[in-house]
């Protein structure tokens, strides 16, 4: 009976860790964490798309009648994330800027932006980071894209030689990172293969 009693102050009580819970590989479970994480609130920043939008062939959206489909499972955020709601926003201001202030948006501020001019959009970007990986905003560089960024990286200390000059790179990485190591095939010890790629083993 003390089982059986257990048993259902589990299935009834609070979540518990999942090495631990009958219930962790049910839905009602996953919902009751996202119910208790501080953070769920933020996912209503973001517009997220729905099946029909995703193999809807126009950007046009729904008819404003229709009932609103569900939202779509997104699990690409580390290649392209989902735009948060306040983007549009953000972008029509800085265009308003370009537009009615032109050159001299670099410097001035405007009571009615939330955007700092344009010559310190690099330092408001790293005051907002500091907090979020935990370090000083002088630690900081907000840059562009993956891509560029290992440009960068690359004409910057990349600096090969006879004896090391071997880039070790994820055979399964982003195109963008096999772009990148482009130079590497060029250095002075061209006739050796310069670039080694890891792949995992089948199986």
């Amino acid at each position: 009976m003390g089982s059986r009693r257990h048993v259902e102050q589990i299935k009834h009580g609070p979540p518990l860790p999942p090495d631990v819970d009958i219930r962790a590989h049910s839905r009602e479970y996953a919902e009751s964490l996202d119910a208790q994480d501080p953070l769920s609130k933020l996912r209503n920043e973001f517009l997220i798309p729905s099946k029909a939008d995703l193999k809807r062939p126009t950007l046009s959206s729904r008819d404003p009648e229709e009932s609103p489909p569900p939202a779509c499972i997104y699990l690409c955020g580390n290649s392209l994330g989902l735009q948060p709601r306040r983007t549009r926003e953000y972008i029509s201001s800085s265009l308003t800027a370009w537009s009615t202030k032109a050159v001299t948006g670099h410097f001035r501020n405007h009571s009615d932006s939330a955007l700092p001019p344009f010559v310190d959009a690099d330092d408001y970007a790293a005051k907002l980071m500091a907090p979020v990986v935990g370090a000083r905003e002088d630690e900081i560089a907000v840059m562009g894209t993956l891509t560029s960024n290992l440009h960068l990286l690359m004409a910057s200390f990349y600096r090969p030689s006879t004896a090391r000059f071997k880039i070790l790179l994820e055979g399964k990485s982003f195109p963008s990172d096999h772009v990148c190591s482009f130079p590497a095939k060029y250095t002075c010890c061209s006739t050796l293969p310069a670039v080694l790629c890891l792949v995992s083993a089948q199986g």
